[in-house]
């Protein structure tokens, strides 16, 4: 049933598209569908869709927000090289599943002129080819959102681009993700850490509008456009037509990832004021610690591998080389093997060169820090590093001042 209603509309667009009577376009209803926000990761930006109405006739949703399963999938995806395809479905059916998934939706009607349906219909048609229907998916650039805003775009033979060119939206895509990542614990501190320098740049209004709510209201602003691509005063491109769905948004908390890590910081900083008033390393002291250091080691060495990784083999621009790189270490793997054994022995790991080493070696760690600290200062480092200085640097600060402490307290009990 699903294939033959959607063979159905493919040959009516397609016979539509061909005609020469421009008026042959009158009989459809475009509308753009806009969904908010959920919570799974791949849902937290919202979702646009383009619904097309054959008066008394089929009905359907296209979507390009549709993975692409192949035999590479898994490695394609560690790559970031993801591939996503459009795709239609009757509107009753995705109206179903968002009623299940517990989104909202709103629906818009496009005023478009008979003229501007058909070319929409035609370069939907070529996308809907097989050959085409796949495409190299980017979060930012080629999504969900830009497609249907390019294809808006083309039917008002550019002048959805003109009426926004040169405008900047006053906002960084950092502080997208920052905002549309806060309804899960540790996910925007993470891609915080991990994302680089390119996210801190102002974005203009086009580029704004991968954002499915932000494509919605520059939408909500303009005027409609004469078959000329000029603007027609006094009219609105789109018309509410209301909500088809309603559901609750996720709670955003912009600050919970923040509050949670000064939760552990505070706890780091009562560990080593109670260190530090010790005369002698006691049995639950370097239990204590060797547990706070070997998990610390963990967390460091797995965003150390991972950004490293990432600057080696992925292939998108915006993971490539993070300045958080300096003070995330793959080699961090040492303060686990450090921790574990202080744990397992409840004593500072002999012989005295590997105290030695670990010394060095947080030596190295906090002069890396301070570094980027000034260079950050000094306007050399270009990446906002300072909500992860404030949290994972403060607690990078204590944990190695700690390691310090031990390996030097620990010699003196030696040399007695």
């Amino acid at each position: 049933m699903q294939l033959s209603l959607l063979l159905l509309v493919f040959l009516i667009l397609t016979s539509a598209a061909r005609s020469e009577d421009i008026t042959a376009f009158d009989n459809f209803n475009i509308y753009l569908h806009t969904v908010d926000v959920g919570n799974p990761l791949p849902e937290k930006y919202g979702h646009v869709q383009l619904r097309i109405q054959l008066e008394n006739g089929a009905d359907n949703v296209f979507t390009w927000g549709i993975y692409v399963f192949d035999d590479d999938f898994v490695l394609n995806h560690l790559r970031g090289v993801l591939h996503y395809k459009i795709r239609g479905f009757p509107t009753p059916e995705v109206m179903k599943y968002y009623q299940l998934d517990n989104r909202t939706v709103w629906e818009d009607k496009l005023n478009l002129t008979s003229l501007q349906k058909g070319r929409l219909i035609s370069n939907l048609n070529t996308q809907l080819r097989l050959k085409n229907q796949t495409y190299l998916y980017h979060y930012f650039l080629e999504n969900c959102s830009t497609r249907p805003r390019d294809l808006i775009d083309y039917a008002l033979k550019g002048a959805l681009g003109k009426f926004v060119d040169g405008q900047f939206s006053g906002r960084s895509f950092r502080d997208t993700v920052r905002t549309h990542q806060a309804t899960t614990l540790l996910t925007g501190l993470g891609l915080e850490v991990i994302m680089n320098g390119r996210l801190d740049k102002p974005m203009t209004v086009w580029q704004e509008m991968f954002l499915p709510q932000n494509l919605r209201e520059y939408l909500l602003e303009m005027p409609q456009v004469d078959d000329k691509g000029q603007i027609i005063p006094g009219t609105k491109l789109l018309t509410p037509m209301g909500t088809l769905l309603e559901a609750p948004s996720p709670e955003a908390s912009p600050w919970r990832d923040y509050v949670f890590v000064w939760a552990v910081l505070s706890f780091l900083l009562i560990a080593l004021f109670w260190l530090l008033r010790e005369p002698q390393l006691s049995s639950a002291s370097i239990f204590v610690w060797s547990f706070i250091i070997a998990v610390w080691g963990c967390m460091s060495a797995f965003l150390g591998f991972y950004m490293a990784a990432s600057t080696i083999f992925s292939e998108i621009a915006d993971l490539q080389w993070s300045a958080h790189q300096w003070l995330f270490w793959p080699t961090d793997i040492v303060y686990v093997i450090w921790g574990v054994m202080g744990m397992i022995r409840l004593q500072v790991p002999r012989p005295s060169r590997w105290t030695k080493f670990m010394e060095y070696y947080t030596y190295a760690h906090l002069g890396c820090l301070v570094l980027l600290i000034l260079l950050s200062l000094l306007g050399i480092v270009k990446q906002d590093i300072w909500r992860v200085m404030m949290t994972l640097g403060a607690c990078a600060l204590v944990v190695q001042i700690g390691v310090l402490y031990i390996g030097r307290l620990d010699d003196s009990n030696s040399e007695h």
